[in-house]
């Protein structure tokens, strides 16, 4: 399963995709009769594109966003999302599957680009000196 969502930055077409033997996509083509509508022509072919792209892509992708992460791991000891948006103008989502285990985490969107990023953590760093270290 994937989307064109995050991989190209096309969230909001909703163009995704399964690759399986039949018998482990039953289930999925049976919900899909329901939820499927169609996208414009152009977008179909803006989609096909994409998935053509050269193999260097996705080795630049996978570093930029290595590159993004690394600006806001230094931030995952905020607990406190509510908080970042109401009075940091950063919005953050808890992220754990253990909650003792994780609840010191939390999980930041690497899709914006990096100026927002980095002013998103300089925002951080103003009104959390209490929780980050430099």
């Amino acid at each position: 399963m994937n989307s064109l969502g995050k991989t190209f930055s096309l969230t909001g077409w909703k163009t995704g995709w399964a690759i399986a033997p039949p018998h482990l996509t039953w289930g999925i083509r049976q919900a899909q009769t329901y939820l499927t509508f169609r996208t414009s022509t152009p977008m179909q072919y803006a989609a096909v594109a994409a998935l053509e792209a050269p193999g260097c892509y996705f080795k630049e992708l996978r570093r930029d966003y290595s590159a993004k992460k690394e600006i806001l791991v230094k931030v995952n000891d905020v607990a406190f999302c509510e908080y970042l948006i109401k009075e940091v103008g950063v919005v953050a989502s808890v992220f754990h599957l253990d909650k003792e285990e994780g609840k010191s985490l939390v999980r930041f969107a690497l899709c914006n680009d990096e100026e927002k990023l980095r002013s998103a953590v300089e925002r951080m760093k103003l009104k959390l000196k209490f929780a980050i270290s430099s």
